[in-house]
């Protein structure tokens, strides 16, 4: 059987000069923010921070747009 592709959400980081994976590294990172909950609040507001900016984003766009006018 061949190999599964590598799932690329997984964790990456580097702890002294190692790298490490997946839980452990995701564990690692929790550590460094004061744990899981601090780690999820952060990564919440960067995941919201990302979604707002792309919406707004948008939304300019469209209102660059040409809009339709009045005929007399």
């Amino acid at each position: 059987m061949a190999n599964p592709p590598k799932n690329s959400a997984s964790f990456h980081v580097v702890k002294d000069g190692r790298m490490i994976h997946g839980n452990a590294a995701f564990l690692h990172i929790a550590s460094k923010v004061g744990g899981v909950d601090g780690f999820l609040m952060q990564y919440g507001e960067e995941v919201m921070r990302g979604a707002l900016s792309k919406v707004l984003t948008d939304v300019r766009e469209t209102d660059s747009k040409s809009k339709l006018r009045r005929v007399k």
